[in-house]
């Protein structure tokens, strides 16, 4: 969380089992933990393949909406914390857009436009060509991290190994 919460936007880069959708799990779980963390807006990218394929538009508040898994009552307040900066944007496996990869990589620059400087957007995906494309000039490798993951402020969580059930909660 330390290492995400250092520069305004940062790409989780690594091979498919690298450990990067756990990464970014557990960095939402981290930041949810934390009151002095962002809130964390955690969207997995595969929820938005079907709207870019049908070509509808995707605003911040959508994309806030598909990634709710609970309650989308809470999509505008979620829109209102990016906006103002006290929270932060977690875009999960870019990769897994496949064949709307180039519309996913349009739509999150028209989404880093709308949030505030001050929030934070972390993205994943398995190409650092990609993560040029986006305007993410900060990459962690997750092939390169060797034991545990630098994401994280408990150095005793290492993100190559699948937490249990029941401590998911992201």
């Amino acid at each position: 969380a330390e290492i995400a919460r250092r520069w305004p936007a940062l790409c989780v880069i690594g091979a498919a089992g690298a450990g990067k959708s756990t990464a970014m799990r557990q960095l939402a779980a981290a930041w949810a933990a934390d009151v002095e963390a962002p809130v964390p807006v955690f969207v997995p990218m595969h929820r938005l393949v079907k709207p870019l394929r049908d070509g509808e538009p995707l605003s911040l508040a959508t994309v806030v909406e598909l990634g709710l898994a609970v309650d989308a009552r809470l999509a505008p307040v979620l829109v209102d914390r990016l906006r103002d900066g006290s929270a932060a944007l977690v875009l999960d496996g870019l990769d897994e857009c496949r064949d709307q990869q180039d519309a996913a990589v349009q739509l999150i620059r028209r989404l880093a436009e709308q949030l505030h400087p001050s929030a934070g957007l972390v993205v994943s995906a398995r190409d650092a060509v990609v993560a040029m494309e986006v305007n993410i000039s900060t990459k962690l490798d997750m092939s390169r991290v060797g034991g545990p993951n630098p994401i994280l402020r408990d150095p005793g969580i290492d993100c190559r190994r699948p937490r249990s059930p029941r401590r998911s909660r992201c």
